[in-house]
């Protein structure tokens, strides 16, 4: 049984919250045959449905492509034979017209494909990667505004230190740039794009001090270095950056920083840079995978190893830049973390180990989030609200907070307002307690 609960005191309305604290548990084993080492992180569709993807495993061994349902309902939807591409390491993207678009390491008829597939898992290849292309597609891809997908790959291009390049939903590719090591080399990550319509991205390796970069580009292609990483900011960034609320961009190095075990940083859109955290071991190490801005407002990631016992963290950063750790990771739940975590529908976490789990192909992981009721008064009203991912919670009501039979489901029908449910009482004399309760 989920409670969170809220204690009203009167008119006073002193507030004392207990505090319930996250869960991590095993969410889905890999076995092999149905995919193996998954490295990149899960995206909901509008179905609900997740989507993932390893990097081996299945009939061929060279990766899948699969469906979770919040049920642990698991279906394989596509097995990499080579031909149509293998061990895909970036995660999919749900395209407008309702299909998921990604890209495979290699196969294909050379160095990786860039596919599209319908969610009964029919793949159609547009793009084999040739080289003079691009090739290793690390990364993933997204849609811009104007409907394409923009993505990178490791290698390949002009100078053969990897490219950013344009893709339609028919297959037409074009490179818009080919990194030269000054500008930066070998991105390994997604790209994201602003409001004003920049592409930002990161290289792993490159720039000034050849530790890697965080770089700008129109849509024309024109690529602005914005910062080089220089080991004490950090070094060697294989994440993608994240847009948080105060339109600044958040993201991690897999080195750099006091002990060389990696940061988190913040960066402004004109490339001024902050560090978050130095990565000591002891609360993590080398996060290979990004940071999201959840519901709550903090931001969330992982580290590949660290913590205890060393199996990888994920981790909170508060809007205020303090960090902790959530939960440290090993078996059952699985463990080394490449992916960042995203934020499911239902308010909880979800994140992929790429080894352990019940066979030791992998796992997928989640971390149940507690769920805050926050109270304010409007004159005469009292008005109580909880997150509208936090589904399947009813507000109960009792004038005995020690009381377990008491409690009673409230009458009022919450509504909706923003991504808030709300339900509004009439404040009385008395004491009265309320309480989130979920089966």
């Amino acid at each position: 049984m989920n409670i969170s609960k809220i204690i009203l005191m009167s008119l006073t309305l002193s507030l004392a919250p207990l505090a319930r604290g996250q869960t991590l548990e095993a969410f889905y084993s890999f076995d092999n045959l149905k995919g193996a080492n998954p490295q990149a992180e899960l995206v909901q569709g509008s179905s609900g449905l997740f989507y993932g993807t390893t990097e081996s495993g299945g009939a061929s061994n060279r990766g899948t492509i699969f469906q979770i349902g919040l049920d642990k309902t698991f279906t394989t939807l596509v097995t990499f034979t080579g031909t149509n591409g293998g061990h895909p390491y970036a995660p999919l993207v749900e395209g407008t017209d309702g299909s998921f678009y990604g890209t495979t390491l290699g196969a294909g008829t050379n160095n990786g494909t860039i596919f599209k597939m319908t969610t009964n898992g029919i793949l159609t290849t547009l793009v084999s990667l040739d080289g003079p292309n691009g090739g290793f597609a690390y990364a993933g891809l997204i849609q811009s505004r104007d409907g394409d997908f923009y993505g990178t790959t490791a290698v390949g291009g002009d100078f053969g230190n990897g490219t950013v390049y344009k893709v339609t939903t028919n297959g037409i590719l074009t490179t818009l740039n080919s990194f030269n090591n000054t500008n930066g080399r070998q991105p390994f990550a997604e790209l994201i794009q602003t409001s004003d319509e920049f592409l930002y991205g990161t290289t792993s390796a490159g720039g000034f001090n050849n530790k890697g970069t965080i770089f700008r580009m129109n849509p024309a292609g024109v690529l602005t270095t914005l910062l080089s990483f220089n080991g004490t900011n950090g070094a060697n960034p294989r994440a993608k950056l994240t847009l948080g609320g105060d339109g600044c961009l958040y993201g991690t190095t897999l080195g750099g920083g006091t002990a060389n075990y990696g940061t988190a940083f913040k960066m402004t859109t004109n490339g001024v840079l902050t560090s978050i955290v130095s990565f000591n071991n002891t609360n993590g190490k080398s996060p290979y995978g990004g940071l999201i801005q959840s519901s709550d407002g903090n931001f969330y990631g992982t580290t590949y190893l660290g913590g205890l016992p060393n199996d990888g963290t994920v981790f909170k950063i508060s809007l205020s830049g303090t960090f902790s750790t959530l939960v440290t990771l090993g078996n059952p739940s699985g463990f080394f973390p490449y992916a960042g975590v995203i934020q499911g529908s239902d308010g909880n976490l979800y994140g992929t180990g790429s080894m352990g789990g019940f066979w030791g192909y992998g796992s997928i992981f989640r971390i149940i989030m507690p769920v805050s009721l926050t109270s304010r008064v409007s004159g005469n009203e009292l008005v109580l609200s909880w997150p509208t991912n936090a589904l399947g919670f009813t507000l109960q009501a009792a004038a005995d907070f020690n009381s377990s039979t008491n409690w009673i489901d409230s009458t009022n029908s919450p509504a909706v307002v923003g991504a808030q449910f709300t339900v509004t009482n009439t404040l009385s004399a008395s004491a009265q307690f309320y309480r989130l309760k979920k089966p």
